[in-house]
């Protein structure tokens, strides 16, 4: 039997258009005018909040020689030189910068008004004050910045019973206690702190003895000492 020919009368079929009625059209105009909105706010907020730590920042700057990072339209981090520092500098600081994260102040004249307005910067992840006359009774206030991450308090007076305040600190990851009176039952109260990787107690008064009983609580943690091995 022979094929059939093809017929070359055949009608192509015609192509089909998505089909729109007033509703889906009204709903798209309305959804993108909504993010065009939404997008248009977080927009004009980040200039407003560049702007304003921008303005607090030069103030610093120009005052206090502060060193500044941004990340985004926040300030993240200050660093108060001794040379020009003034305890002025700190007023309303965890309002001013809610977002910063680091503070590095190094043989800095802390007093205790001092410490409370750095206790109350809300994101406080680092702390580093180094050298500074700080004692048992300070560590009450650095222990209420409880998302600290990074603390350094070398060369300060503190010692096992300011140590037993700081065990709250419980986010710690790396702390630094070299040359101050830490002595093993300090480092007793550091078992709590279970998230610690890096401990830095050079110059103290621990043994090799309570080192080992705080690594047996706390594996993870890489104590450096500079104690000689027998």
């Amino acid at each position: 039997m022979k094929d059939s020919p093809a017929r070359e009368d055949a009608v192509p079929t015609p192509r089909r258009w998505p089909q729109f009625n007033l509703r889906s059209l009204l709903f798209a105009l309305f959804f993108v005018a909504l993010m065009s909105g939404v997008y248009g706010y977080r927009f004009y907020q980040e200039r407003r909040i560049t702007a304003q730590q921008r303005r607090a920042v030069e103030d610093l700057v120009a005052k206090y020689g502060v060193e500044v990072q941004f990340r985004g339209p926040w300030v993240v981090f200050l660093a108060f030189p001794l040379a020009r520092y003034d305890e002025s500098a700190l007023e309303s600081l965890g309002t001013v910068f809610p977002q910063l994260e680091r503070i590095v102040m190094i043989e800095i004249p802390l007093t205790r008004s001092a410490l409370t307005s750095i206790s109350q910067v809300p994101q406080l992840r680092e702390l580093l004050l180094m050298g500074c006359p700080i004692d048992d009774s300070s560590t009450e206030l650095i222990a209420k910045c409880e998302k600290l991450r990074k603390l350094w308090l070398s060369d300060t007076k503190i010692s096992d019973f300011g140590i037993r305040s700081l065990a709250v600190l419980t986010h710690l990851e790396r702390l630094d206690l070299s040359n101050t009176k830490t002595t093993d039952i300090g480092l007793k109260d550091l078992q709590a702190l279970t998230n610690l990787k890096q401990l830095y107690l050079h110059g103290t008064r621990v043994t090799r003895a309570g080192v080992r009983d705080l690594q047996r609580t706390l594996p993870n943690c890489n104590v450096v000492t500079g104690i000689e091995r027998p």
